[in-house]
């Protein structure tokens, strides 16, 4: 679980970082992203449980921000 988490820090931090070329903007746009993990079996025992239990650490992700 601990390595999940860094990998997904190691993705906000890069898509944060970047500045990205869009047709309707005349300057480069940043984005950012929220990320949940969950981890079998800790968080779940079946895949509806893991989304789940992801889905709600996006949304602590994002309310933390």
């Amino acid at each position: 679980m601990k390595e999940a988490k860094e990998i997904a820090e190691r993705i906000r931090r890069a898509v944060a970082e970047s500045e990205f070329e869009v047709s309707t903007s005349s300057e480069p746009i940043r984005a950012t992203l929220s990320v949940g993990v969950a981890g079998y079996p800790r968080d779940g025992h079946d895949a509806n449980e893991l989304v789940h239990k992801a889905d709600l650490a996006v949304y602590r992700a994002k309310v933390q921000v």
